[in-house]
């Protein structure tokens, strides 16, 4: 079920399914912020790893992910927790990276 909310005049597209997904690109729209640039900060990059580390439904080790690390890369080892979708809506998802809410709203 997709519900969609209005902040500053710009849509926000949230997903329901097996977890609560949020649209980060339309999230971030209204401060003029692009996701990928969130793992510029080493200490960010570390908090999303362990929040998606929390969320996984299976253990992975840090050798997993080649380096440098991209949410694009994260989005293969983590999809419960990220998911990067370009060009088409045939995923169920529109276009943009998607956070896990626990991501998200952190």
């Amino acid at each position: 079920m997709e519900q969609i909310f209005k902040y500053k005049d710009n849509q926000i597209t949230f997903k329901k399914g097996d977890s609560l997904m949020v649209n980060a690109t339309e999230m971030a729209r209204p401060f003029g912020k692009n996701p990928a640039k969130f793992l510029d900060n080493p200490t960010r990059t570390m908090m999303l790893l362990k929040l998606c580390q929390c969320n996984a439904r299976n253990i992975h080790n840090m050798s997993d992910i080649d380096m440098p690390i991209s949410l694009n890369k994260l989005s293969n080892v983590y999809p419960e927790s990220i998911k990067v979708v370009k060009g088409n809506y045939s995923s169920g998802l529109k276009q943009g990276t998607w956070l896990h809410e626990d991501i998200a709203l952190d």
